[in-house]
């Protein structure tokens, strides 16, 4: 009975640790199908299901650091995919006031999103440890990388970025190389965390915020979700229909 009892308290204190962890899955696409212009025609977006995307909006966010009012304050949905070489990120976003003064070192401050990595997914020190590394992408097609306490060139060499601004509303494309994610097994996945933030007016005027899918503490990789490597998207019914109408011409 004692052994019994040992082995359900084991498997709760598993259940407990392993209960909160959300997961986002990028879907396997074809090399080179996506191409970085924040146009996401070809992205085929209504093939994603809920997996495969972060909804983050006030009501959906971990945490708002600063004020975020509602979702047409701030509110974003997150496209993830992957290939042979590249992870890629495609953002839709709503905001009511777009904020893209800063340049240089401190573009993290204008809107756009943060980009959380734990290449050996192991919730290790952030700063502290080779794997896990920041990448910010701005409004502005702006892109900073920073690991161990320094923004680093070599984390955004390779990396391509695109913005586009309808109004106060905009998209955001990326693509990271996942040569630069260090440790990366893609059967494991890797620690993953986005905040957006959403900047209504310079930082020092008391008007930046941000909206946390995970934890309330960037750097607490502990917190931080994970980011799987998974399937191709479905095929629409229409796809199959011309394929199987191209193979048939053949015979």
């Amino acid at each position: 009975m004692k052994h019994l009892l040992s082995i359900l308290s084991i498997l709760f204190c598993l259940i407990v640790q392993t209960a909160g962890a959300e997961t986002v899955v990028a879907a396997k696409v074809s090399d080179d199908s996506i191409q970085i212009d924040a146009v996401l025609d070809d992205w085929k977006l209504r093939l994603f299901v809920d997996e495969n995307k972060i909804l983050l909006n006030p009501k959906t966010a971990s945490a708002i650091g600063g004020t975020v009012k509602d979702a047409d304050d701030c509110s974003v949905t997150i496209y993830a995919a992957y290939d042979s070489d590249y992870l890629y990120l495609a953002v839709e976003a709503t905001d009511d006031i777009t904020y893209a003064g800063q340049g240089g070192a401190t573009i993290w401050e204008n809107d756009g999103m943060e980009i959380w990595i734990d290449g050996g997914n192991n919730a290790g020190e952030f700063p502290g440890e080779e794997d896990n590394y920041q990448l910010v992408t701005d409004s502005n097609g702006a892109k900073q990388g920073y690991r161990n306490g320094h923004n680093l060139d070599e984390l955004v060499d390779g990396v391509e970025n695109a913005s586009e601004r309808d109004g106060t509303n905009y998209k955001l494309e990326v693509k990271i190389p996942l040569q630069h994610i260090r440790q990366l097994d893609l059967a494991n996945g890797i620690g993953f965390n986005i905040t957006i933030v959403d900047a209504d007016a310079a930082r020092d005027a008391g008007g930046w915020s941000r909206l946390f899918w995970q934890g309330d503490l960037d750097v607490d990789t502990a917190s931080w979700g994970d980011l799987l490597f998974g399937e191709p998207l479905a095929v629409e019914a229409h796809d199959k229909l011309a394929a199987t109408w191209g193979y048939l011409k053949l015979f």
